[in-house]
């Protein structure tokens, strides 16, 4: 690389076009760099909140969920216990001679029918009320995993941007040194140095 080669790359570098790396040199806008970090930076905070709303209705839905199947649980236990007992029942009411005592079965039937019928449509409204909150729980559980990857990626780009912003202020500082010394040198030089003799 020749000396002129050189001082045109120191200049590029301190005005904050160029950046040394590896191999040869690569351009960067700094400025351009710092907004876009910004931007990356208010993006992954942005992410970041909505995340932990998802997270908040995630733990909401999972609790109403909980408490709904535990419900449903009881419900349906007891309506296996009263469906034996209407069988039992009506195995009683088949069998029994007794008028007054018939009348009493049939009648202690008939409520308990009636009762066993109300539980059920309970129990399956019940039912029917967990499935869209399941499908919900689902839906933001895909989104937040959708999220949470995004947010890795502004993650992984904000660190390599703010390594490329550091490695440049770290260099910049390297050749602005040099050139001082670079200065100070040639003022050392230049008592050594005839002036050119003015031509004739």
């Amino acid at each position: 690389m020749s000396l002129r080669i050189f001082f045109v790359l120191i200049l590029l570098v301190l005005a904050g076009t160029l950046l040394p790396a590896e191999e040869g040199y690569f351009f960067i806008d700094v400025a351009s760099a710092r907004e876009n970090l910004a931007m990356l930076q208010q993006e992954a905070k942005d992410l970041e909140q909505r995340i932990a709303i998802l997270e908040a209705e995630n733990k909401s839905l999972t609790a109403d969920i909980d408490g709904m199947t535990s419900e449903v649980s009881k419900m349906d236990k007891l309506y296996r216990e009263i469906s034996e007992k209407r069988k039992a029942l009506e195995e009683i009411s088949v069998h029994i001679q007794d008028l007054n005592l018939k009348s009493e079965v049939d009648e202690a039937l008939a409520k308990n029918q009636e009762t066993e019928a109300s539980l059920l449509v309970s129990l399956n409204d019940l039912r029917l009320n967990i499935n869209p909150l399941e499908v919900k729980l689902k839906e933001n559980l895909s989104i937040a995993e959708v999220l949470s990857k995004r947010l890795k990626s502004s993650y992984r780009t904000i660190e390599s941007l703010t390594e490329a912003i550091e490695n440049f202020q770290s260099q910049a500082e390297v050749l602005k040194t040099f050139l001082k010394e670079l200065s100070d040198l040639e003022k050392q030089i230049a008592p050594y140095i005839q002036a050119p003799t003015p031509a004739e």
